[in-house]
Formats: C-alpha cells, structure tokens, sequence
C-alpha cells in the first residue's frame, strides 16, 4: 500500500499499535508516512526486500527508524527473518 491506503487505513483504526510492523510497499517513499509509524509504535521493523533499483528501503525510510532507535530488519540485509512470540513476548531472529 502507499500513502493513500495508509491515510484511509489512519482514519477508520482507532488502535493500530503492534509490537512489529512489516513495512508497506518494500519501505518504499511513497509509503513513509510517519503518523502511521506513530499509530502503530512498533518495537522493531521488518522489511521484505530484495536488491533492486527503486532505492528500497528508501534511505528517509531507514533513518526515521534509526532516528527512533527501532531495530530494523531487512531482508536484503538481515536474510530471512524469522519471529516467534508466546503471546506474551517477541523473539527476532535472522539468517545472516
């Protein structure tokens, strides 16, 4: 999704908090949206994303979130990320 959908998403969600947020659209820009991060308040990010030529995950995208010190994982990075919670905490793991 990109701004639009994250817009209509903002206004009809009255709790959008969650302790991981997948990041739309492969951390792309035309989805950063900085209130939705707010909503959501994620404890870490995952992106899927691999080697491409669109700037993914877009470098603003990557330093807002290192800028709120939430870890980050990509996968162009990290490899496979895997996450595993007992329903009351959240383990990250990553292939590399």
């Amino acid at each position: 999704i990109e701004n639009t959908a994250i817009d209509a998403i903002l206004k009809s969600a009255s709790l959008l908090q969650s302790d991981i947020l997948k990041l739309p659209h492969h951390g792309s820009i035309n989805s950063y949206h900085e209130d939705f991060y707010r909503a959501v308040s994620p404890k870490a990010v995952i992106v899927s994303v691999g080697v491409n030529n669109y700037q993914h995950p877009h470098p603003t995208v990557r330093a807002y979130f290192a800028g709120c010190r939430i870890p980050f994982y990509a996968t162009v990075d990290k490899g496979a990320v895997l996450t595993e919670s007992d329903g009351r905490s959240v383990w990250i793991r990553t292939m590399q």
